[in-house]
């Protein structure tokens, strides 16, 4: 009798026992959190620093998704990062790890999250079509590897940034970015970067290209190539690539930097592919043809150059470039190595040359409002010293040519041309040569320079032949030493005018003749000469400064 009352007596404990954990399991069954799920901030968030220095950002969470591990934290859930402008904005919802540093901040941040692009001020309307999933990471720009990720980032500033083997797209109105790769975030902006291609905007279809948003439009531009006057400014939008200009005869490609002159409504029309007023900085390659350089036979290829584009909707336009193409130093060794194949060292303590050519130039609203300019400049190093050797300049427009021209003949005899040319006929050409000399021996020393100028115009029908020339120097004989100077000028004209003049001068002495024949004071088809002479006499020149001693002179 005992062993059924036993037996019915465990199976009603065993059932009793069951019921009881059955129904305390489903009273305390909590569903597994979802990381994905986007969440709203609480009032009362989790407040992590991320970084150090003044870069720091300031990363929240609610205080639920928050669990203490043994080298800093884990999250689970939405993750926001405080910008001064916008509020607090979400960078990612999933599973992140932070770890701790030494300091208190947190150092390092990574996980598994959706991937999210900030959407506000000109960038509000932006979205992804399907939200996807992407480890993400989080380092200061110097850390990233610029080669593989091309992207302009600031070696100081701290960045979120997915690395995505599953391309995703995104839209913006009627714009697509397609087959995103890459993305990087900058939350003090907002900033952020894609790997992508582009397009629906006016500019055209871009491919493969590097491109950043800035919320602000704080991204600065800087002339690779400061001649020329190009602006700097700063801008919403950075492209890397070819950037298709349709209304001018330029192709240029590298590093674009696009700013809307009403950043809401000119960011609007822009995404929605209609036009727009926009200020476009290049700095890469500029490929240039157009029919005033036919002439000429020159064909403009700029690997460094910058170009400047500005365009309104009211069809006001300018387009302005700058060019350099630098010709690296060679020395004589080499030159004659090239030419017979054997290499000569012990020549390289001579001249090693130098040159660098810079093309310039602007087009206008209308296309025949253009100009465009070129200039050579070469030296030449012997040991520390550099020699300018001179150099060329051509510029050009509809209505005027300008040329200049200089050279160092035996390193310090200089030479000069200028030209200015206009289409109405009228010109000047002006022609310089200018020496030095210093020698000594035996007590004797003498230095002297010279130069002359020599000009013909062509003004409204009137020819003008000018010159001016003077030589100038100090001789010395021991402690005793003179002054002495000689110049002359002339001018004469088609219409019969003519000037002459000439100066002596030694020490505090000399005089000066000048002979003038035009038309002063007659009538129009008399000539009266008229002639000047001063002269500073000897006698009123104290005998102690006629010629001062070296000393004194110095």
């Amino acid at each position: 009798m005992q062993a059924p009352y036993k037996i019915f007596t465990l199976i009603f404990a065993i059932a009793l026992m069951t019921f009881v954990i059955v129904r305390c399991t489903k009273e305390n069954f909590v569903e597994p959190k979802d990381p994905f799920a986007i969440q709203r901030l609480d009032p009362d968030p989790n407040v992590l620093i991320l970084g150090e220095g003044n870069e720091a950002l300031k990363l929240k969470t609610n205080q639920a998704n928050v669990i203490t591990t043994g080298d800093g934290v884990s999250i689970t859930g939405s993750v926001f990062i405080e910008n001064s402008t916008y509020g607090d904005l979400r960078i990612s919802s999933g599973e992140f790890n932070l770890v701790e540093g030494d300091t208190g901040n947190f150092l390092g941040f990574e996980g598994v999250g959706l991937i999210e692009l900030p959407n506000e001020g000109i960038f509000k309307e932006i979205s992804i079509p399907e939200l996807t999933a992407a480890p993400i990471g989080f380092k200061k720009g110097s850390e990233f590897d610029l080669e593989a990720f091309s992207f302009p980032v600031n070696e100081n500033r701290y960045y979120f940034y997915y690395e995505n083997p599953d391309r995703f797209n995104a839209g913006l109105t009627n714009t697509s970015f397609d087959n995103i790769e890459e993305v990087a975030i900058d939350p003090t902006d907002p900033f952020f970067y894609l790997k992508c291609s582009m397009e629906g905007t006016p500019l055209g279809f871009f491919d493969n290209i590097g491109i950043a948003f800035s919320t602000q439009g704080l991204i600065p531009f800087r002339p690779l190539v400061d001649f020329y006057d190009i602006p700097t400014f700063e801008g919403s939008i950075y492209l890397t690539g070819t950037v298709p200009i349709e209304k001018y005869p330029v192709s240029v490609s590298g590093e674009t930097v696009l700013s809307f002159f009403d950043k809401e409504t000119d960011a609007e029309h822009f995404f929605s592919g209609e036009e727009f007023s926009y200020k476009m900085g290049i700095n890469g390659q500029v490929n240039f043809e157009h029919d005033a350089l036919d002439w000429l036979n020159l064909e403009v290829v700029l690997g460094q150059a910058t170009t400047y584009l500005s365009i309104q909707t009211d069809g006001e336009t300018q387009i302005k470039w700058a060019g350099l193409r630098q010709t690296p130093s060679s020395t004589p060794s080499d030159f004659i190595n090239n030419v017979i194949g054997y290499d000569w060292d012990f020549l390289d303590y001579l001249a090693v040359s130098e040159s660098k050519e810079t093309f310039y130039g602007t087009i206008g609203t209308d296309l025949s409002d253009w100009e465009f300019g070129f200039k050579t400049e070469s030296w030449m190093h012997i040991g520390s010293f550099d020699i300018d050797m001179g150099g060329i300049q051509l510029e050009m427009n509809p209505d005027r040519l300008f040329f200049e021209g200089r050279a160092a003949i035996a390193g310090f005899t200089k030479v000069s041309l200028s030209g200015d040319i206009n289409k109405n006929g009228n010109f000047k050409i002006t022609g310089k040569v200018s020496n030095g000399f210093d020698a000594s021996c035996c007590g004797l020393s003498i230095d002297f320079s010279l130069k002359i100028t020599v000009s013909l115009e062509h003004k409204d029908g009137k020819v003008t032949f000018k010159g001016k020339g003077k030589l100038k120097g100090e001789a010395c004989l021991g402690k005793l030493c003179a002054d002495f100077s000689v110049s002359a000028s002339f001018s004469i004209s088609s219409d019969g005018e003519f000037t002459a003049c000439f100066a002596i001068g030694i020490g505090k002495l000399g005089f000066d003749v000048c002979l003038d024949f035009d038309k002063k004071g007659v009538s129009e088809t008399h000539y009266q000469p008229v002639m000047s002479y001063i002269e500073i006499p000897i006698e009123e020149v104290p005998v102690e400064n006629r010629f001062p001693v070296k000393s004194q002179v110095k």
